[in-house]
């Protein structure tokens, strides 16, 4: 599969049935032709830590950052937060301006605007 981006969230739980009810509500939700989620559990530090392996094919379609605020809302029912996010490998440019602007609540941001 080719992904936009590949995004990881680790869950506040060891529990890996959470991790993957999520993560089936994801792809529910958006679709298998836009999305790719899974939840697993992995040893880290010698703790045990849930979390959700995502693979996003379109960032415009399925914005990284309602994909998080998704995440964070059913992970309520279930007394589950979000603790860390990462991007695996990398991620384009697009991805990121549309991402600050929702995150911003800007309805543009053009490259121009941008300093390296």
């Amino acid at each position: 599969m080719d992904f936009e981006m590949r995004y990881n969230l680790t869950l506040s739980t060891d529990d890996a049935r959470k991790a993957s009810y999520i993560a089936k509500g994801l792809v529910k939700f958006w679709g298998e032709e836009k999305i790719w989620a899974r939840g697993i559990v992995r040893e880290a530090f010698k703790a045990h830590e849930a979390r959700i392996l995502i693979g996003i094919k379109d960032v415009e379609e399925v914005p990284p950052l309602k994909v998080l605020e998704h995440v964070r809302a059913v992970g309520r029912r279930f007394n589950v937060d979000v603790v860390e996010a990462d991007i695996v490998g990398e991620v384009s440019f697009r991805a990121i301006l549309s991402t600050a602007e929702q995150a911003l609540m800007v309805e543009k941001i053009r490259p121009s605007q941008i300093r390296m």
